[in-house]
């Protein structure tokens, strides 16, 4: 028996099937065009987001107001008769059936004017440790040795707050305000009344 021939006719494909470089740039195309119709989305979604944030800014001025007010005359009221609330003691927070009230000083904080002129009197006054290596002020090592350096470079001044906060039990969202504020409302609030009467 014979064996049968092959054909040595090499295997095209036929000129039905469609080029892989037009379909993957089709396929690209199209997800060009569907992320382009999801940024727009975003977008007008953000720009959405904003206008309800201003509005909601706008609306909660009043509410912001009013519970500054309560904050500062519970200050008043809490400074008056701290013994009395702490039961003798003098304690800094004070749980209340209604929450909780406290003073606070807030962690050491540096500002410093003109950091250019600043870094250099600190380098021609013997000061280069709190440079460091980017000319750039170190203001941890600052708060660190803040009895050292207190006072002698110019610019450079080291602060901490004392700051009053209630937290209401209903919400568990802590209000606070610094205690030199609450001072300054309740002294208003105490002219505005005289004002009135």
């Amino acid at each position: 028996m014979a064996a049968k021939r092959r054909s040595r006719r090499g295997k095209f494909p036929s000129m039905d099937a469609p080029d892989p470089t037009f379909q993957i740039n089709k396929r690209i195309r199209e997800i060009g065009e569907v992320q382009d119709l999801r940024e727009s989305l975003v977008r007008g979604a953000t720009k959405k987001i904003q206008e309800i944030k201003d509005t909601l800014a706008g609306q909660c001025k009043p509410y912001d107001a009013l519970v500054n007010k309560f904050l500062s005359e519970i200050f008043v009221i809490a400074k008056e008769h701290r013994r009395e609330l702490s039961k003798g003691k003098w304690k800094k927070i004070i749980q209340l059936d209604a929450g909780i009230i406290g003073w606070r000083l807030t962690p050491y904080g540096t500002s410093i004017h003109n950091v250019k002129k600043v870094i250099k009197w600190m380098e021609e006054n013997g000061f280069g440790k709190y440079i460091r290596r980017v000319p750039e002020i170190d203001r941890q090592l600052l708060i660190r040795n803040r009895k050292e350096i207190k006072g002698k470079i110019p610019g450079v001044s080291i602060n901490r707050t004392e700051e009053f906060g209630v937290e209401p039990n209903l919400t568990k969202a802590r209000v606070a305000l610094s205690v030199q504020r609450l001072e300054r409302l309740a002294k208003k609030a105490g002219k505005s009344k005289k004002q009135r009467s």
